[in-house]
């Protein structure tokens, strides 16, 4: 999965949907912990998924941050993950 090897030259990844992925592929498993452990910022949509365990894992990891998306915050979500990605630069 070369597109989820870790870069040094790629300061930043957004992944979509690993809930939808994982249960169909260990290699993005085994990609998406590699970006995970590494330096790299990495911004994922991990939705709940009932079919794999792995969005769960991502989620309760101690180095990741979790936002949920909910009505009444979605308008300031992308203003708070842009402030976040900016104090992790």
């Amino acid at each position: 999965m070369p597109q989820l090897q870790v870069d040094t030259a790629v300061d930043l990844y957004l992944i979509d949907e690993v809930a939808e992925i994982a249960p169909w592929s260990s290699q993005f498993i085994t990609a998406m912990d590699n970006l995970l452990d590494s330096d790299r910022i990495v911004v994922a949509i991990v939705g709940l998924s009932p079919r794999h365990p792995y969005p769960n894992e991502v989620r309760e990891r101690d180095d990741v941050d979790v936002w949920e998306v909910e009505d009444e915050n979605r308008g300031q979500l992308l203003s708070d993950v842009l402030a976040w990605i900016d104090g992790e630069e």
